[in-house]
């Protein structure tokens, strides 16, 4: 498990299908990192703007560092003894077979080789994680 570096707490527009009144999705950001005692608690600066039924709500994300890649050789031995373990709760009497089939039709994902979409999306997700680690003076 990944450590905790702090929490996030926004009060934020609630309705992803109405825009708040006067155009902000974000009225307070308060960071607390996770040493600090009370640190998962609503912090005074956004209870004091808060007002219960205005549309806005309190939101709470904990920070964490960003989770290392793991190696090819890693992501096929991973994928290949999960599939095992399915497969055998699953069809104890067939798991071999269904292995070997499943192995067959998915080659490259067990073979530890990962979609370039997926990659991509994952290169994005840690550039805005790397922004949001440097916008609160953290370690990036």
């Amino acid at each position: 498990m990944t450590k905790v570096l702090g929490f996030l707490h926004r009060l934020e527009w609630h309705s992803p299908y109405t825009n708040p009144p006067d155009g902000k999705r974000v009225l307070v950001e308060v960071f607390i990192p996770a040493n600090v005692e009370g640190c998962r608690q609503c912090p005074r600066e956004i209870e004091e703007v808060w007002k219960p039924g205005d549309g806005y709500s309190h939101s709470i994300r904990a920070i964490t560092e960003f989770p290392r890649e793991m190696s090819r050789e890693v992501l096929k031995s991973i994928r290949q003894k999960r599939l095992a373990r399915r497969m055998e709760e699953k069809y104890p009497l067939f798991a071999d077979q269904f292995i070997k089939d499943e192995l067959g039709r998915k080659k490259d994902y067990y073979d530890g080789i990962t979609d370039a979409v997926l990659v991509d999306k994952r290169n994005e997700v840690k550039e805005a994680h790397r922004q949001l680690l440097e916008n609160w003076g953290l370690k990036s």
